[in-house]
């Protein structure tokens, strides 16, 4: 498979993951009140979980509240991603996947398929980064 289909396969996966996830947890009527898609609720509730899971490990003060929503929502996380189609941990999918479809631009997205850029190139802010590719100067 061409690199480029592999990359629209990834992401229409992860569009699919993130179909499941949002109806699995939309069963919790607190969780729908995050936000307005699928996508950003996924997307906060995922958020959630990890910083108050980094904050823990760090042995960081962590309100009631907060352990509270983390040990109610965390096992209804873990199960939902074993049980995808293509099961994977809910940290990796927010730090790999979950980031391309909502810090990168949709008209980034498009050109980076269309001219087959791989993550880095996708991913270069740099002004200086832009003199060497002209897509990236042509689309800041």
């Amino acid at each position: 498979i061409p690199f480029i289909r592999i990359k629209i396969i990834s992401h229409n996966s992860s569009t699919h993951s993130i179909e499941i996830i949002d109806v699995e947890m939309g069963k919790e009527l607190h969780y729908l009140t995050v936000g307005k898609t699928p996508l950003e609720r996924v997307h906060k509730l995922l958020s959630k979980l990890y910083s108050i899971r980094v904050n823990k490990d760090r042995d960081y003060m962590v309100s009631d509240e907060s352990n509270n929503h983390f040990h109610k929502y965390v096992e209804m996380v873990k199960a939902i991603f074993k049980n995808l189609p293509k099961p994977l941990k809910w940290q990796s999918f927010l730090v790999h996947d979950l980031i391309l479809l909502t810090d990168i631009p949709s008209k980034v997205q498009k050109a980076s398929v269309k001219y087959d850029l791989n993550k880095a190139q996708t991913n270069q802010e740099h002004p200086e980064s832009h003199e060497s590719n002209p897509l990236l100067a042509w689309l800041h």
